[in-house]
């Protein structure tokens, strides 16, 4: 938040909306369907761990695409093309914190990134 308050033009309500958004809308919603839910349960069928990994953040990935077609009201293949290196980021990502997230095995940290990421890349 200090970040924000230091590098933002925007009002002090607005910078606690966006994080209140962020945070509970957001990465809390995500982090737990995919790596408190999804890959808890992939893990339970006892597959390769690194195939569970692979999986969780493909479908991770995928889900992003249609929401973001909808924001950008480009139903099209050429959004999915232009899309493709911001895929490749996301699904990069989601495999780190999927290793983190069986590390540690606590989804706090995967939180605070997903929530800090997503802030900072919109709001500021």
């Amino acid at each position: 938040m200090g970040f924000a308050l230091l590098y933002s033009d925007l009002p002090l309500h607005k910078l606690l909306q966006g994080a209140f958004y962020y945070l509970f809308t957001i990465a809390f919603v995500e982090e737990l369907i995919f790596r408190g839910f999804l890959q808890n349960y992939l893990f339970g069928l006892r597959w390769n761990r690194k195939l569970i990994f692979l999986l969780d953040a493909l479908l991770f990935s995928l889900i992003h695409l249609p929401f973001q077609m909808i924001i950008q009201q480009r139903l099209t293949l050429d959004y999915v093309l232009m899309a493709f290196p911001q895929l490749v980021f996301t699904f990069l990502l989601h495999l780190f914190l999927c290793y983190v997230t069986a590390k540690r095995k606590d989804v706090l940290i995967p939180i605070a990134l997903h929530f800090a990421l997503n802030y900072v890349q919109v709001l500021l």
